[in-house]
């Protein structure tokens, strides 16, 4: 293990999934030489991280990834928890232990290390735990000493020394006590409270008590999973709108974007988290992300504010988009439909871009909800020309003429090579290559075929 005063900047770590469970959260992630990590994170500080290595059955961190929040990464909460702890000071166990010891409870400090049981043995474990008992213990300190007995009855349930102290006279008071229900035992110990409130948080009045207590902690990144959590499960309007309202208080506002983006993903088809993410798109300009969303998951759009997706539409750069434009033409063509004008020049705008990886007819076909809706753009009838014009070798010239119309050049070039060769007396084709490798910046070329036409002058 790396000493603490090794620092390991979060950049070189690229988050795979995180979990939030209880009062730990922790990030799977991979190192720059692609080998696997796990940083381990209480009430969202920074603790430590260790290298993957196979996790033990049961362990507290296999519960967290299979019973906790679990979101697959890039995820914006991971990435405001890394940045918000950055830089991380890696530290061997022991230096952890003497730390904890310095700044929290000895119930935390066991809490901490029952988290860590992945990575130590068992023998090792048990011994660090049953220390801080004694501790409480010796002093006749009953109640506290009960609140590591019950880390030690959770991680070692069948150890022998674990059964006979749980059964000591001492502690009969104390179990009735912890049989009571997880509220009523947040002032007495809020560390086993929460824990239990975690195990049912999917009982409303355990849900708002443990939303309350991650309050009062300052754990705003936990609070949020546990929202996001209720919300998927029920994406209700009420639950909507104390999201969005948390968010919108808590989070930057590329945050709130990244995280509604997480959301609309997750749900497709609640128009409600679509609207929001929308509006938070045109508000910070991140238009193509909007459409990106959109094109993966178009369901739900008539449901949309028309003039709110018209205005994503129109403020698109759409020759130099990386969107996939595939899938959205009946997006666009459904949305502009009664503006023709605006349809036309966006779409034109859209050919080019489609042009440079797709051939005509892929266009025409493109084109289809045109037709479907019965409407007539320019556009829609230079691309017919064209198609009509590919398989005709006399009027390669024409065709070249559209392409450099709709700014592909080498496919204009292409075109009008065609032509040079099939027509060696013409001197419009060569006029064309000149000036088009002129526009491509290749001034040897373009003064080759200027040779050429000169030649040419000549000999007529």
């Amino acid at each position: 293990m790396t000493t603490n005063k090794t620092l390991m900047e979060p950049w070189k770590f690229t988050p795979e999934r995180i979990a939030f469970f209880r009062d730990l959260t922790f990030v799977e992630a991979l190192d720059s030489q692609r080998e696997l990590h796990y940083l381990f994170f209480y009430k969202e500080q920074f603790l430590t991280c260790k290298k993957a290595l196979k996790l033990k059955r049961s362990s507290f961190i296999e519960q967290a990834f299979k019973e906790g929040i679990v979101f697959l990464c890039p995820h914006p909460l991971a990435a405001v928890l890394m940045e918000r702890n950055t830089p991380f000071k890696m530290s061997s166990f022991n230096d952890l232990h003497k730390k904890l010891l310095n700044t929290m409870t000895n119930q935390e400090t066991a809490y901490i290390f029952r988290a860590l049981d992945a990575f130590l043995s068992n023998e090792k474990l048990f011994r660090l735990i049953r220390n801080l008992y004694y501790e409480y213990r010796r002093n006749g300190q009953f109640l506290h000493a009960y609140k590591i007995l019950w880390i030690l009855a959770e991680t070692f349930p069948n150890h022998s020394w674990v059964r006979q102290t749980s059964a000591d006279l001492n502690f009969r008071s104390y179990e009735k006590l912890y049989n009571q229900r997880p509220i009523n035992l947040l002032e007495k110990d809020p560390l086993y409270a929460a824990s239990e409130l975690w195990k049912q948080r999917h009982e409303k009045e355990n849900n708002e008590a443990l939303q309350q207590l991650l309050l009062q902690q300052k754990q705003a990144l936990t609070t949020t999973a546990l929202m996001i959590e209720s919300f998927l499960k029920n994406p209700c309007g009420e639950n909507l709108q104390s999201l969005t309202l948390w968010i919108r208080t808590h989070f930057s506002a590329d945050e709130e974007r990244d995280i509604l983006f997480q959301l609309a993903k997750a749900l497709p088809d609640n128009t409600g988290i679509f609207q929001q993410f929308l509006q938070a798109s045109i508000e910070s300009g991140e238009y193509e992300k909007a459409l990106d969303l959109l094109s993966q998951s178009p369901a739900g759009l008539k449901s949309i504010d028309a003039n709110l997706l018209s205005g994503i539409i129109e403020a698109v750069q759409w020759q130099k988009t990386d969107i996939p434009l595939e899938k959205l033409n009946t997006l666009i063509i459904s949305v502009l439909q009664e503006q023709p004008a605006k349809l036309d020049k966006i779409l034109k705008s859209c050919v080019q871009s489609l042009l440079k990886g797709y051939d005509v007819p892929f266009i025409v076909k493109w084109m289809t909800p045109l037709k479907t809706q019965n409407i007539s753009l320019p556009i829609a009838a230079k691309i017919s020309k064209m198609l009509a014009l590919l398989d005709d070798p006399e009027r390669q010239s024409q065709l070249g003429e559209h392409y450099y119309q709709l700014d592909n050049i080498d496919r204009a070039i292409d075109c009008f090579s065609w032509e040079m060769e099939l027509r060696p007396d013409d001197p419009q084709p060569v006029k064309w290559l000149s000036r088009l490798y002129q526009e491509k910046g290749m001034a040897n070329e373009a003064k080759a075929y200027q040779q050429v036409l000169v030649e040419m002058q000549k000999r007529a």
